[in-house]
């Protein structure tokens, strides 16, 4: 056996690159797939597998035009929301990890254990506590983005301090 054999891998870097090129092409397909029937007129979408004979933008204008003003709701309360928790959290989890407390691994361990609890469980109850302590229904006098902002930032200020 020579020595370049001995040091040739057992499963060449052609076939490696062949198979990864071969998986991006699998977990891709769904997402082109979607991009292609975008692109068709409505009568061309039954026809999943065909190119567009045309490009139909309108289906991108139609789209927009039906969530458009629900996705910049979207967008003005989670971005701030995030912003705070992300603050609070940073504000909350300095002191917990340089400065020596009693307790703090304990501090700690309730946090990590609340962040544990998936978001589904606490969403009902929190809606039912900020709604009756009068936080959830926008008002004019603070915002009508305000409330629902405090609401979403209650959930997850906790969640960023570990």
């Amino acid at each position: 056996m020579s020595a370049l054999a001995a040091h040739r891998p057992a499963f060449s870097t052609g076939w490696r690159y062949f198979i990864l090129i071969v998986l991006a092409i699998c977990y891709l397909m769904p997402l082109l797939m979607a991009l292609n029937a975008s692109l068709k007129t409505p009568a061309e979408i039954p026809y999943s597998l065909r190119l567009p004979t045309e490009i139909y933008w309108d289906n991108y204008a139609e789209g927009w035009d039906r969530i458009g003003r629900a996705v910049l709701n979207s967008f003005m309360i989670t971005i701030p929301s995030v912003v705070f928790s992300v603050f609070v959290g940073s504000l909350a989890a300095y002191p917990l990890s340089q400065v020596n407390i009693p307790g703090g691994p304990i501090i700690n361990l309730l946090i990590l254990a609340g962040m544990l609890v998936p978001y589904q469980a606490v969403q009902i109850p929190l809606f039912m506590i900020m709604r009756s302590i009068g936080l959830y229904s926008p008002s004019p006098e603070c915002g009508s983005f305000t409330r629902p902002m405090a609401c979403h930032s209650s959930r997850f200020s906790c969640a960023t301090t570990s």
